[in-house]
C-alpha cells in the first residue's frame, strides 16, 4: 500500500470516528482534525499521504486550508468532501489543487474508488521519480559512465536486481572500479529507494569494535562507549539497504553476526537485552576472491554461499576503453566548476594518451588525474604536457625489464614486443596499443616502420 497515512478533517467527531472504523482495517494510519487550524497544524507535523478535507468547517474553511496546503513543501493528495452540492465550489477546489471531490455523506464505494485512484497516482509518481533518478545516476553518479557494452550490461543487471528486493547481491571488482555506485543503483531501482542506504567499510573498522558498530551498543557497554548508547548500522538501515564494502575484511565474529541478519533472526546490541528485528536488503562488495578466502579458512563457506546469490563482476577500466574519455569529460566538467576553470575537452594526442594508460587505480585514479590537471593547469584544452606525469607513473609501475650486461638491440626488442602485443590482442590494434602503453596512431607508425602486419 502506497498511501498509508490519512488526515481526516471534519467538524463532526462522529464522522471522523466512522471514517477511522472504515480506513484502519484497510491498513491506513488515521489522523483526525476538527477545524481548519487543526488540519493545517496536523498536516505540517505529520505529513500525511492523503487528506480528506471538509469544505465547511468552523474558523478557516476547507478551501482556505487547501490553498495553504498547496504552499507547503510536502506534497499530499487532497480529497475534498462537502454536504453542499455546489459546482462552483468543486471547480474552485480543483483549481486550488484538490485531487478529487466527493459529496457527503461519503459512500464506501465512492471513497474506495477515490483512494484507489490516489494509490495509482502515487505509484505512477514514484515510478517516474525512480526512472528519473536512475537515468541521472546511471550516467553521472560518482562519474560512472555506462558507454561500453559491458558496463551497459552491468547497469541493466543492477536495475533488474534492484527490483528483486530480497536478493542479496555480491559485487566484485578491483579497487576504484565503482562498486559502491553500482550498489547505489541497485538501491535506487528497488522499492526501498525512499529508505536509507547505509554504507559500512568493513576494512576501515577496528576489528574489536566492528560488532558494536554493526549491532549498536547500550549505555556503558564498554570503555569509551557513548553515554547514551548508539544504534548500529544494521538497525539504521531498517527498511532500506545495508551496503558492506570490503566484505572480505570482516572478522570471524562479525561473519557470524551477518549470518544471523541474513537469516532474519533477531539480535541484541552489545551490552543490551533489547531484542532488535530488522528488515534490510544486504549488498556486499569485495576486491578479493572470496572463494580463495574460503579455501584459506579466513571466510566462512556458509556465509559465502549466502552472499553470492546474485553476483555482479565489474571489469577494470583498462578493459572498457569506451568509457575512459566520457568519464574523463565528466570529471573535467565537475572540476571546472569546483576550481573555476574553463577546459572544454581533450586534444587528440592527450585523449590517445588517456586511452592508452593502464589505469591500475581504475575510475578513482582517472578522477584524481583529471582533478590534478584542472587544479594545476590552465587553458581550454587538455594537452599532452598536462599529463606528462602520468607517463612517468606508468613507467615506474611497469618497468620490470632488466637490461642485461651485454646490452640489447633496442630496435629488435621493440619489434618483438609489438609482435607479442599484436598476437596477444589477436590483431586488435587498439588493444595492442593499450598493452604497449602507447597511443594507437603511434602503433600504426611503428608497424609501418618495422613492416608488421596484424595477425
Amino acid at each position: 500500500m502506497i498511501s498509508s497515512k490519512i488526515l481526516v478533517d471534519d467538524d463532526e467527531p462522529s464522522a471522523c470516528k466512522q471514517l477511522r472504523k472504515f480506513l484502519e482495517p484497510k491498513g491506513y494510519s488515521v489522523l483526525e482534525a476538527h477545524s481548519g487550524e487543526e488540519a493545517l497544524s496536523a498536516y505540517k507535523q505529520h505529513q500525511p499521504d492523503v487528506v480528506l478535507l471538509d469544505v465547511r468547517m468552523p474558523g478557516r474553511n476547507g478551501l482556505e486550508v487547501l490553498k495553504d496546503i498547496g504552499q507547503q513543501p510536502h506534497d499530499a493528495l487532497v480529497i475534498m468532501t462537502t454536504a453542499v452540492d455546489d459546482v462552483t465550489t468543486a471547480v474552485e477546489a480543483m483549481r486550488l489543487g484538490a485531487y478529487d471531490y466527493l459529496p457527503k455523506p461519503v459512500s464506501a464505494e465512492h471513497l474506495n474508488a477515490a483512494l484507489e485512484k490516489t494509490r495509482e497516482h502515487s505509484a505512477l509518481k514514484q515510478e517516474v521519480e525512480r526512472r528519473r533518478v536512475l537515468q541521472r545516476d546511471e550516467f553521472s553518479m560518482e562519474g560512472v559512465v555506462a558507454i561500453s557494452p559491458v558496463m551497459k550490461k552491468v547497469f541493466e543487471l543492477a536495475n533488474t536486481l534492484g527490483r528483486a528486493d530480497r536478493a542479496t547481491v555480491c559485487i566484485t571488482g578491483e579497487t576504484g572500479v565503482g562498486k559502491e555506485v553500482v550498489a547505489r543503483t541497485i538501491h535506487q531501482a528497488s522499492p526501498r529507494s525512499n529508505q536509507p542506504m547505509v554504507v559500512v567499510n568493513c576494512g576501515a573498522l577496528p576489528k574489536e569494535l566492528i560488532e558494536a558498530e554493526l549491532l549498536g551498543y547500550a549505555k556503558g557497554a564498554f570503555t569509551g562507549a557513548a553515554k547514551e548508547g548508539k544504534k548500529g548500522k544494521v538497525e539504521l538501515a531498517h527498511l532500506g539497504t545495508l551496503f558492506l564494502d570490503e566484505i572480505g575484511e570482516l572478522p570471524p565474529n562479525a561473519q557470524v553476526v551477518l549470518l544471523r541478519i541474513l537469516d532474519d533472526q533477531p539480535f541484541y546490541p552489545v551490552g543490551s537485552d533489547r531484542e532488535v528485528r530488522v528488515d534490510v536488503r544486504i549488498i556486499v562488495a569485495t576486491n578479493r576472491d572470496l572463494e580463495t578466502s574460503v579455501t584459506e579458512g579466513t571466510f566462512r563457506e556458509d556465509l559465502f554461499y549466502r552472499l553470492n546469490v546474485a553476483p555482479i563482476d565489474l571489469p577494470p577500466l583498462r578493459e572498457r576503453q569506451d568509457d575512459i574519455l566520457p568519464l574523463a569529460q565528466t570529471f573535467l566538467n565537475e572540476f571546472n566548476q569546483k576550481y573555476a576553470k574553463a577546459f572544454l575537452g581533450f586534444g587528440k594526442e592527450a585523449a590517445s594518451l588517456l586511452e592508452a594508460h593502464q589505469w591500475q587505480g581504475n575510475v578513482r585514479e582517472l578522477k584524481n588525474v583529471i582533478e590534478r590537471i584542472v587544479l594545476y593547469e590552465d587553458g581550454s584544452e587538455v594537452r599532452p604536457e598536462h599529463i606528462s606525469f602520468l607517463a612517468a607513473k606508468q613507467f615506474e609501475r611497469e618497468s620490470a625489464f632488466v637490461l642485461p650486461n651485454e646490452g640489447v638491440d633496442l630496435e629488435s626488442v621493440i619489434n618483438e614486443l609489438m609482435v607479442q602485443a599484436l598476437d596477444r590482442a589477436k590483431g586488435n590494434k587498439s588493444k595492442a596499443a593499450r598493452l604497449l602503453g602507447i597511443p594507437r596512431h603511434t602503433l600504426h607508425y611503428r608497424m609501418e616502420k618495422y613492416g608488421l602486419e596484424a595477425p
